[in-house]
């Protein structure tokens, strides 16, 4: 498949929300074979200790049906002092 881009709804803990959106990962659309995986480092804007982030990827498979790899929300926590 082919990660073409992805898009991710992030909400602090006040209640603000930031949508991101766009092609691709850390500017890249990497192909991922069969079996294979792909990894990244990124960041996300947060103004509070805490908040939840949602969203997905899309993705296109090499039958050529784009799809939404959705991620179901999670908590995100500041790793900073």
């Amino acid at each position: 498949i082919r990660v073409e881009g992805r898009r991710w709804r992030i909400v602090d803990a006040d209640g603000t929300a930031h949508e991101v959106e766009g092609l691709g990962i850390v500017g890249r659309q990497p192909e991922i074979p069969p079996g294979e995986q792909f990894e990244y480092s990124s960041y996300a804007p947060l103004a509070t200790p805490w908040g939840t982030m949602e969203g997905g990827y899309r993705v296109i498979p090499e039958d050529g049906e784009a799809f939404e790899a959705k991620v179901d929300r999670f908590y995100l926590v500041s790793g900073g002092a």
